[in-house]
């Protein structure tokens, strides 16, 4: 049971590594980012992958592009917009205020 785990973290961990190599492809062969793209969702769904805000936004949720590191982005007083400049589909993201402690 316990190497089993250890299997599927060993297999995870190579399968992160992997989906960061492919985004680096993604940035230097932009003509097949789309494929990139793809391969990248089935690693994650295979593996059972989560990833950062900054690494979900790069992608656009309805034609499965590549905006890339600066996508064309809006902000407004509490929403970050990202528009993809394909389809040209809109992503908004709330800005949640950072709580401070009261002493």
């Amino acid at each position: 049971m316990a190497n089993q785990r250890k299997k599927r973290r060993v297999l995870r961990r190579i399968a992160r590594e992997r989906v960061f190599e492919l985004l680096k492809n993604c940035e230097r062969y932009p003509d097949f980012s789309s494929e990139y793209v793809e391969r990248i969702k089935e690693l994650k769904k295979h593996y059972k992958l989560s990833f950062d805000w900054n690494i979900k936004k790069m992608f656009c949720k309805h034609c499965d592009t590549y905006l890339g590191r600066y996508p064309k982005t809006r902000i407004s007083k509490n929403r970050i917009s990202i528009i993809c400049h394909n389809c040209g589909r809109k992503r908004e993201y709330i800005i949640k205020e950072k709580r401070i402690k009261k002493q």
